[in-house]
């Protein structure tokens, strides 16, 4: 292997490059304990040359991650707003079932007893489906 010395100011002598390398300014930021007399094997340098692109790879994987856990937060607020909507559904059933009771109308007692059963399902589908996503989440951060 050839030795080569950076006083060619950080340009590769021998044409070697490495696809997605960063600007001079990057790769003299990770050169900044090696001196213009110091030499670097051409490996050394194209592995030096690499580095912004995996950093940029790494950028990018990151930012993927950081959505998937957005999108996770935002499915989990979802369920917790329906959970805060059924539950306030299911009071306004029990008083109108009260009301109805009084009243005397067993046919919309019987209705609203129906529909509870309903929403307490419902209700009960999505506190597991919170529980489910809170844990998914859990994993992602």
């Amino acid at each position: 292997d050839k030795l080569e010395d950076l006083s060619d100011g950080g340009k590769m002598g021998n044409e070697v490059t490495s696809e997605g390398a960063g600007d001079r300014d990057s790769v003299e930021h990770c050169l900044d304990g090696v001196t213009d007399s110091q030499a670097l094997k051409s490996a050394d340098r194209i592995c030096l040359f690499a580095l912004p692109r995996n950093f940029k790879e790494l950028s990018d994987v990151a930012k993927a991650k950081e959505l998937v856990v957005q999108k996770i937060r935002d499915e989990l607020t979802t369920c917790q707003l329906r959970i805060k909507t059924l539950e306030k559904q299911l009071e306004y059933i029990d008083s109108e079932t009260e009301e109805e009771k009084e009243a005397g109308n067993v046919a919309a007692v019987f209705r609203l007893r129906a529909l509870h059963g309903r929403l307490c399902t419902e209700l009960q589908d999505e506190r597991s489906a919170e529980l489910k996503t809170a844990l998914t989440l859990k994993e992602n951060m």
